[in-house]
C-alpha cells in the first residue's frame, strides 16, 4: 500500500511539474488567423541572452499552436514567416512556472511595408552604387528596416521592414547625407505590390 500511494504521489509530481504555452497568430492588419508561422521559444540564459535550447511549432490552418511540455524557465518568443514581421513594442518575454500553462498567448504579424525609389545626381541622372539606408524617426522606436541596399544601374533601390516612420539616406561608403523627404510607410499587400508593377 505505501508503494502505491508513493507511486501516485510521484506521478503526481511529474505531471504538475509540466509547463507549456498555446496560442494563436494573426495578421495586426487583417486580424484574421495566420496559417504555416514558425513560432519559436528560446530558453533565456541568467544574464538574459538566448541559448541553445528552444521550442518551436508551426500554426496550424485556424492560427492556433500549442508546445507541450516546456520545462519551467524564462524564454524569449520569436514567430517568422515569408512577408511578414514580427515587431511588438513589448519584448516578447515570458516566464513559465512549475505546471504553468500559458494559454491563449497571442502573437501579430505584420505585413512587411516596402521602401523604394530612385537616387538621382544634380543633373537628374540615376546614380548606381549608392548605399542606402532608412532610420526610424523617432529613438527607440520598434520600427525596423532591411540594413541598406545598394542602387541598381538604372539608381533604384528597395528596402523591407515594419511599418513607421523613417529618415532615408545615401551615401558612398560610409559617408550619408540625410534627405529632407519624410514618409509613413504602410502595410503592403501581395496585391498591391502586383498591382503597382513595382
Amino acid at each position: 500500500m505505501r508503494s502505491a500511494i508513493l507511486f501516485i504521489l510521484l506521478c503526481g509530481c511529474a505531471v504538475a511539474q509540466d509547463s507549456g504555452i498555446s496560442g494563436v497568430v494573426r495578421d495586426s492588419v487583417s486580424h484574421l488567423p495566420m496559417a504555416g508561422v514558425h513560432v519559436t521559444i528560446t530558453q533565456l540564459t541568467d544574464e538574459g541572452a538566448l541559448s541553445s535550447e528552444l521550442y518551436g511549432a508551426i500554426s496550424g490552418s485556424d492560427g492556433r499552436f500549442s508546445i507541450v511540455p516546456m520545462r519551467p524557465q524564462r524564454y524569449f518568443v520569436a514567430a517568422k514567416r515569408n512577408g511578414y514581421v514580427y515587431s511588438p513594442k513589448i519584448a516578447p518575454r515570458i516566464v513559465l512556472k512549475p505546471g504553468e500553462a500559458l494559454r491563449d498567448f497571442t502573437i501579430e504579424l505584420t505585413p512587411l511595408a516596402v521602401i523604394s525609389g530612385t537616387v538621382l545626381d544634380e543633373d537628374g541622372e540615376p546614380v548606381r552604387n549608392i548605399r542606402v539606408r532608412a532610420a526610424p524617426v523617432e529613438g527607440g522606436s520598434s520600427a525596423k528596416m532591411s540594413a541598406s541596399d545598394t542602387t541598381d544601374e538604372r539608381g533604384r533601390f528597395r528596402m523591407t521592414g515594419s511599418p513607421g516612420k523613417y529618415y532615408v539616406s545615401g551615401g558612398v561608403r560610409r559617408q550619408f547625407r540625410r534627405v529632407h523627404l519624410r514618409h509613413d510607410f504602410l502595410p503592403r499587400s501581395r496585391e498591391q505590390e502586383r498591382g503597382s508593377g513595382g
